[in-house]
């Protein structure tokens, strides 16, 4: 049970009282601070969708349209090559043409998601290395079907790994683009290295189901009309476990998915442990289900994500267009693996008269400069047909890529409107700075947050845990706000806990002597002096810091 700061000084009070043989009642109290719980957000799902590019010129009529001569010629791996008459480029493309660049009509390389790149060309760039000029070999192709080469970088990708693989650990083969023509072929580099990856495996995997829907013409969204009534209704059940899931936010996968009867995630437990029990026709209409049209697999979990949030991002659009005004507010974040997370939000007045903010977009970025932001905005705008005439302001931190008036966010954004939007500083972020700033110059304070830090790291160690029966404590990161009025509400939280296992730790042997006397120090700092010079601040911060603490 924890000890709050209340709870302790209340015993210690009471068996004061009772040495003495006085039993008069304490006119003094400590408020009880709520303690605000952690949100995490999984950022690892990107919930937007790609829809089909609409072609309106294929290859072969664009060559024409140049004058140039387009012949179909046999290649011995079987595949249509065509070839053109500037005695340069012999290219084939699997699947549907590449998508037209509307400037250059020049086909876009990255837009393309129907199938490898793979031109053939008489004669490759060369790169030279240590004195040897090396390049791209076209018979790699058949080696590595997922293998696709870009002329324009003179570098080769996995289309696999670029279309199906959101967020990859490495972006050589994704974005960068592959260009060690040497240690291509190694076996423990290159193409083999690449082709034995995890996040290459599970592209694989995702393609090949994708490519087995669209051969059928059933992707979920299309195939719900070919369904029988129960199948219907499975479908939405499936739909209906899903959004409680994400509503929630809820894990929808555990370590076993193998089967809906024995899986351990929430998903496929929804189903045994829920609507089986309850309607003994839901077992039935599962059983009764084609073998691949079960709708549970880990990669249907993700495409009915992507409608949900599809759905649900329409509908704030639609909401955002209907307004006519709005501002915008966007913030980024780091996640543990150091990617950059940013997200934008609108804020608009209702049609019920209610001010809302709703997040339109959430997605890792690489480019974390003023312009990347500026990109990252106003492609979500984009996609869902939200006009700049409408925008009347925009809120950021105070951060120089963000506010500056030059090179910053806010100037590239009233630039692209042709009109100057007015730039407010998040008003939070302004109020943080300066209670920060200020309980920064105050010595007392100062040492306070570096005890915490210190209590932090100490009761990392497993011989100090074993007698400590608190929560655990928060670690303070001074970026972000929340951080220290988190830090403090659980140290006044666990207070007694902290002194008990403070005071069994300056005596336990499995320490060293180092890490007892520093639990000693830390003891004399939380209690062993008559002012409670810390218990005062604890209590104090604890009515400055929350007010803020509203996000």
């Amino acid at each position: 049970m924890n000890k709050t700061l209340l709870d302790y000084f209340s015993k210690k009070r009471k068996k004061s009282n009772n040495n003495e043989g006085e039993s008069r009642e304490s006119q003094e109290s400590i408020s009880e601070m709520s303690v605000s719980g952690e949100s995490i957000d999984d950022d690892s799902t990107n919930t937007t969708i790609d829809t089909d590019h609409e072609h309106r010129d294929s290859r072969s009529e664009a060559l024409r349209d140049t004058g140039t001569t387009v012949t179909v010629i046999s290649h011995p791996s079987g595949l249509n090559l065509q070839h053109e008459d500037r005695g340069q480029v012999q290219e084939n493309i699997h699947g549907p043409q590449l998508p037209q660049n509307d400037h250059s009509g020049k086909p876009n390389f990255f837009d393309n998601k129907e199938g490898p790149c793979q031109p053939y060309l008489k004669a490759y760039p060369g790169t030279s290395f240590r004195g040897k000029i090396r390049r791209f070999n076209s018979n790699w192709y058949g080696e590595y079907k997922w293998l696709e080469y870009n002329t324009d970088l003179d570098a080769c990708f996995c289309f696999q790994c670029r279309v199906y693989s959101p967020n990859p650990t490495e972006t050589v083969f994704t974005k960068s683009g592959y260009r060690d023509w040497k240690h291509a072929k190694d076996k423990a580099k290159g193409f083999q290295q690449h082709q034995s990856s995890i996040d290459h495996s599970k592209a694989t995997q995702a393609y090949e189901e994708a490519k087995m829907r669209n051969a059928r013409g059933c992707p979920v969204t299309a195939s719900f009309v070919s369904l029988n009534n129960d199948q219907k209704q499975w479908l939405f059940a499936v739909f209906n476990v899903s959004r409680f899931l994400c509503a929630n936010g809820l894990a929808f996968r555990g370590s076993d998915e193998s089967d809906i009867d024995t899986g351990d995630g929430l998903f496929l437990r929804a189903f045994s442990q829920l609507l089986f029990p309850l309607e003994e026709k839901w077992r039935k209409i599962h059983k009764n289900l084609p073998k691949n049209a079960k709708y549970t697999s880990h990669d249907i979990q993700n495409e009915v994500i992507e409608v949900l949030a599809s759905l649900v991002k329409t509908k704030i659009a639609e909401d955002v267009r209907k307004a006519e005004l709005f501002t915008i507010m966007a913030d980024g974040t780091t996640d543990k693996n150091r990617k950059e997370i940013q997200g934008i939000v609108c804020r608009y007045l209702s049609s019920d008269g209610n001010v809302k903010e709703r997040c339109i977009n959430v997605k890792g970025i690489d480019d974390r400069s003023a312009k990347g932001i500026f990109k990252f905005i106003k492609e979500a705008l984009v996609q869902f047909n939200i006009s700049v005439d409408g925008l009347v302001s925009q809120s950021f931190d105070g951060a120089s890529v963000m506010s500056g008036d030059y090179g910053g966010l806010q100037r590239l954004i009233s630039d692209f409107c042709d009109r100057n939007v007015l730039y407010v500083h998040c008003f939070l972020h302004k109020i943080h700075l300066v209670v920060s700033f200020l309980m920064q110059n105050l010595d007392e304070v100062k040492e306070y947050f570096d005890t915490t830090a210190a209590l932090y790291k100490f009761f990392k160690k497993s011989a100090v845990l074993e007698s400590y029966n608190g929560t655990a404590l928060k670690r303070l990161i001074e970026t972000r706000w929340s951080d220290h009025f988190e830090s403090t509400s659980h140290v006044h939280k666990n207070y007694g806990d902290l002194i008990q296992a403070l005071m069994v730790a300056s005596k336990n042997k499995k320490l060293s002597g180092e890490d007892r006397a520093q639990a000693t120090g830390l003891l004399s700092l939380m209690e062993d002096n008559e002012d409670h010079v810390f218990v005062f601040i604890t209590c104090m911060l604890m009515d400055v810091l929350k007010p803020i603490d509203i996000v």
